[in-house]
């Protein structure tokens, strides 16, 4: 067998597992990003970026069998294979089509804040709480046994 189209196909199957390396880092990337926002803006972007990125490796995988198997046979020319080539592009192609969904429904995500909350000179915010300067109010603060807070009560004298 030529050294040549061995080495030809080596680099063949280690692309394809690299592009199976990707989309599953992106795939996970992706679920971990969903699993932070609470209202996604077009999440039908979401699933397609999913499906193409899993059909990509899952082609890919494919494709690494059968040139395997064909290798197997003793089949010297299994990359020149039609078969060979079309799973490769398809791999590829959905790959990429699932980064720009992915890109493109990452984009349209809003960071947006809750707008204060103010109700009788005390603001609340997500992150703080403000009590007017003129208002006298009792703060309680509640901790669980970890010394965790479970709730906080504000409440005017």
């Amino acid at each position: 067998m030529d050294p040549n189209k061995i080495k030809a196909t080596d680099y063949l199957t280690e692309s394809l597992k690299l592009i199976v390396t990707i989309a599953t880092i992106l795939f996970g990337g992706l679920l971990a990003y969903r699993s932070n926002i609470s209202v996604p803006v077009n999440i039908w972007l979401y699933y397609v970026s999913l499906g193409l990125l899993a059909i990509s490796s899952v082609v890919s995988v494919a494709n690494i069998n059968s040139l395997i198997n064909k290798m197997f046979r003793g089949e010297e020319d299994a990359i020149k294979k039609k078969e060979v080539k079309n799973l490769n592009i398809a791999s590829i192609l959905t790959l990429f089509t699932g980064i720009i969904f992915g890109a493109w429904f990452l984009s349209v995500q809003t960071q947006s804040k809750p707008s204060p909350i103010n109700t009788n000179g005390t603001v609340i915010t997500d992150s703080s709480i403000t009590v007017g300067k003129d208002i006298p109010s009792t703060v309680k603060i509640v901790k669980n046994k970890d010394g965790k807070i479970t709730e906080v009560t504000i409440t005017p004298k």
